[in-house]
């Protein structure tokens, strides 16, 4: 699926009440050497004329409102403030400070520029040095952009038709629907050995055309074949590429480019052949010379029973690992068909892994469901040292079919955690799990109820917030919605 096209975002920041000294604190940035504005990690500015060492907060609410304090040198007694293109309010300079009120965002939330600029005409910008944040989420009503007879079971994001733009792709029954960026739909009914899609993936490889080319993986309702189909511009249709078909049903099926030769692998996870407690995991390659995926042996045989699987770069190398989670033990498995390290041994199995860097720190964490003690499990990466665990009791319930889904929610540039209960009839508000600048774990609701039904989270009408799309099934067939959001 598409990380390789966008990032997700998410809905969760500070509120004016949790704006507490140390959460200023914590958002501030200061200079590690007071003789150095380049120094490694340091966010400042030194025009020359006007040097910038510190902004505190670094981050705030779309609402604004509150008081910011610049901290530096070479201030005159008319020194404008802008964030963004927005000015600040009551602005007044004191020795080497200038303190005045921030405004309220103007279009989307993320990341601003912050500029200074004296009386003389002098200027000083600081690249990305202060943060609106969406705390709650605030979105329109949701607005129905697909509707289909037949229920679907997940939803995927990715470029199909190479225009550079998110586009929307969902199972349906015994075919699979896209809605292209440009607002056109085109739904595909899969070929007669694969009468129903119950699961869909997307693939990028290189064709012997040298044409990148980004592809639906589907996994038919037997759970024993997969079809491949690629997106044809020019006839504006999906194609019917080749099949791949398994002794056992298939449980789990992914993509990524496992081999690290540019094209995508389909990792698949089915029932070993002889122990019904057992798994077996393939990785299904594409031949470039025959412009088709085809079958390999198991690199895994007769593993303990898979709960979770996800494809995340936790060793921070351009190219994802496998993450496995069997029965609260979670480790990375190497394409060699080895077991690598043991990233957390938690006492419950963990579900619908998902990964995002919760905290930060730019390192890939992980979380799972833990459907038995009904909590959601954050798994911190502290790199070379033991994995941190932190939980957060969400609302779902052990019998439900409950899903995560990572995004910035709250453009704070952390991913944040949204729990979706797929099963849910009528329209609920939306989980959401981050953690705060202090690390503490926070759940909070979205500002309005939203309906259930398996979710992707992006920026899909391009205007900086972030947005989502759910598929809503109903007694017969699925609504297809998309909820926009914005600061106002």
């Amino acid at each position: 699926m598409s990380n390789k096209l966008l990032s997700t975002i998410a809905f969760m920041g500070l509120t004016v009440a949790s704006m507490t000294s140390c959460d200023s604190l914590w958002n501030s940035f200061t200079k590690p050497d007071p003789d150095d504005c380049a120094s490694e990690g340091n966010v400042c500015s030194d025009s020359g004329d006007i040097r910038v060492d510190s902004i505190i907060p670094r981050q705030m609410p779309i609402s604004g409102g509150l008081p910011i304090s610049i901290n530096g040198q070479g201030f005159l007694a008319k020194t404008d403030v802008l964030i963004g293109t927005s000015p600040l309010s009551n602005v007044k300079t004191t020795n080497d400070v200038i303190s005045g009120t921030v405004p309220r965002a103007q279009a989307r939330c993320g990341l601003f520029d912050v500029t200074l600029t004296r009386s003389d005409g002098k200027q000083a910008v600081v690249p990305n040095g202060f943060t609106y944040t969406l705390d709650p989420y605030i979105s329109k009503p949701s607005v129905g952009i697909y509707s289909h007879t037949f229920k679907t079971t997940n939803i995927i994001v990715d470029d199909f038709n190479g225009d550079q733009k998110p586009d929307i792709a969902m199972s349906l029954n015994d075919r699979f629907g896209v809605i292209l960026s440009a607002g056109t739909t085109v739904s595909k009914t899969i070929s007669p050995t694969l009468t129903q899609s119950s699961f869909i993936q997307s693939v990028h490889f290189n064709s012997r055309l040298a044409v990148r080319t980004t592809a639906i993986a589907t996994l038919n309702n037997t759970r024993n074949t997969i079809g491949v189909f690629s997106y044809n511009p020019s006839k504006q249709l999906f194609e019917f590429i080749n099949t791949i078909s398994f002794l056992k049903e298939v449980r789990i099926m992914l993509s990524g480019d496992l081999d690290q030769n540019g094209n995508d692998g389909i990792l698949v996870v089915t029932n070993n052949e002889n122990d019904a407690t057992k798994d077996n995991v393939h990785l299904i390659g594409f031949v470039q010379a025959a412009d088709t995926y085809q079958s390999s042996p198991a690199i895994f045989q007769a593993v303990n029973k898979i709960d979770s699987m996800i494809l995340a770069n936790l060793s921070n190398d351009t190219y994802p690992d496998i993450v496995s989670s069997a029965a609260g033990r979670v480790v990375v498995l190497k394409r060699n068909g080895t077991e690598g390290a043991e990233i957390v041994r938690y006492p419950a199995s963990l579900f619908s892994l998902t990964s995002g860097d919760w905290n930060g720190d730019g390192k890939i964490d992980i979380a799972g469901l833990d459907l038995m003690n009904q909590k959601v499990v954050l798994v911190l990466n502290n790199g070379s040292q033991p994995a941190s665990v932190l939980t957060a009791s969400a609302g779902f319930l052990s019998s439900s079919q409950t899903i995560l889904v990572a995004g910035d929610l709250n453009c704070d540039q952390r991913a944040d955690i949204a729990v979706m209960q797929t099963a849910n009839t009528i329209d609920t508000p939306l989980k959401i799990i981050s953690l705060s600048p202090l690390g503490q774990v926070e759940v909070k609701d979205s500002a309005q109820a939203l309906p259930a039904g398996p979710m992707v989270i992006g920026d899909f009408n391009q205007d900086g917030n972030p947005d989502l799309i759910i598929g809503r099934n109903k007694a017969v067939g699925t609504d297809t919605l998309f909820v926009a959001g914005s600061v106002y």
